[in-house]
């Protein structure tokens, strides 16, 4: 098989790499298995521990009884967003819920997003051979 290089602009991809439910890059991935739409793990928890959610909040199906074992982590779009957005030290997951609410979302981006928010004009290129593999299988919980 041949290896071919895809350029994708960052913008292109940012919508699957960001949450749902806060609108940020993800943190720690978290798909719903049976429709397989992407949280942030806090984000989903607290949505289904906290607010007693029984569905999934993008499409609606119904989660069951058992809500939390039909999430699972998803290493290969977590490493994905790893490689094309760099987490920054001071990130996301050392934040509280209610921290993560009061702070402007340019901050908790990090600063390739947050120029990329500001001027798209300024944003580089992705290319296919700088992501990791994700030919293995996703990890479970």
């Amino acid at each position: 098989m041949e290896n071919h290089t895809i350029m994708l602009k960052k913008t292109t991809i940012l919508p699957f790499l960001t949450c749902k439910i806060c609108d940020e890059v993800l943190e720690d991935a978290t798909a719903i298995d049976d429709c397989l739409h992407l949280f942030c793990r806090k984000c989903i928890h607290h949505k289904i521990i906290e607010e007693k959610l029984e569905h999934c909040p993008v499409c609606y199906l119904n989660l069951g009884s058992k809500p939390l074992e039909k999430l699972r982590q998803d290493r290969n779009m977590q490493s994905i967003r790893n490689t094309i957005f760099p987490p920054r030290e001071r990130n996301v997951a050392n934040k509280t819920h209610d921290d993560v609410a009061n702070v402007g979302k340019n901050e908790l981006l990090g600063d390739s997003v947050k120029n990329l928010l500001e001027d798209p004009k300024k944003e580089k290129d992705v290319a296919s051979k700088d992501l990791p593999d994700t030919s293995k299988e996703h990890g479970e919980y």
